[in-house]
């Protein structure tokens, strides 16, 4: 992030889905305003990932 004001502080979600599952992030976006802008970040992320099903085979 380059260009960020006090306006966009707060709670963000990021989410990504492939055929293998889910993940998704979600941080606080806390906005520091000075000379120089600093970004603090807390952030927690979580997966899901889907799990391929074993044919059974049976002998005879």
């Amino acid at each position: 992030m380059s260009s960020v004001n006090r306006t966009q502080l707060g709670h963000y979600t990021v989410i990504a889905y492939s055929k293998s599952g889910a993940a998704n992030a979600s941080f606080y976006l806390d906005v520091q305003c000075s000379r120089q802008t600093q970004l603090a970040f807390t952030y927690e992320i979580n997966t899901r990932v889907k799990e391929k099903k074993k044919k059974h085979h049976q002998l005879t």
